[in-house]
């Protein structure tokens, strides 16, 4: 069974990248009110979109010590404008639920954050510095950006906590993998792939469900066009 949906795993993965595919390859420049996507009427715009991008671009290039490739470059358009719309849908999901996140948890976070520390203690004056040179944005958006991301990680831990995998059923699959091999002694790493492999296919099948029952919108490719006078 676990085998089946493993295999099943990159039909889903393929049906989420084919829904943003056709606008990835687009770089608008200016008019930033200009809307990229629309995800149930909730609309994120081009520059929003464009500065996730550029970050996520400069954190690849900071990384590669070969440089990246106009392959690289697409794949990371991609990933970014996917991620994107499933951090919308699951903001959308938290909304419904009432889930919130306190002023508290926010502050807290960002004390115990090391890049705003010195000797350990958190300084206001470093927190407002890197800001404005590092991550280039003002207070409330860095925060509300927190906000999010914290309820979208709070969100996706507690779909990913339902999977469970009975000794059982670990031990029967070791068997079919491995029939040659001894399950006692791996049975610890064998656990842990096996339970990262069911919470790919939750939150894969859960973001393909909402996916499917939710309407977006992907305005580059027409944007694309009218860029190139087409």
């Amino acid at each position: 069974m676990i085998e089946f949906f493993r295999k099943k795993s990159k039909e889903i993965l393929f049906v989420i990248a084919i829904i943003f595919i056709g606008g990835i390859f687009f770089m608008y420049k200016g008019q930033k009110a200009v809307t990229a996507l629309k995800v149930n009427g909730k609309k994120i715009s081009y520059d929003e979109f464009n500065k996730t991008f550029t970050r996520a671009l400069n954190n690849e290039r900071d990384s590669s010590e070969e440089g990246l490739s106009e392959d690289d470059i697409l794949r990371i358009k991609q990933r970014v404008l996917s991620g994107m719309v499933q951090d919308e849908l699951i903001l959308q999901e938290a909304k419904k639920l009432g889930l919130r996140i306190p002023d508290e948890v926010i502050a807290n976070t960002i004390m115990s954050m090391k890049s705003f520390q010195r000797d350990g203690n958190f300084i206001e004056e470093l927190y407002e510095r890197v800001l404005r040179s590092f991550y280039r944005m003002p207070r409330y958006e860095f925060e509300e950006d927190l906000r999010r991301s914290i309820k979208t990680q709070f969100l996706r831990g507690i779909i990913l906590s339902s999977s469970k995998a009975s000794p059982v059923e670990l031990e029967m699959e070791f068997k079919k993998r491995f029939p040659e091999e001894n399950f006692d002694e791996k049975k610890t790493e064998f656990k842990n792939t096996v339970l990262n492999e069911k919470r790919s296919l939750i939150y894969y099948g859960w973001m393909n469900q909402l996916i499917n029952n939710s309407k977006i919108i992907n305005n580059l490719p027409a944007l694309e066009k009218k860029q190139s006078g087409g």
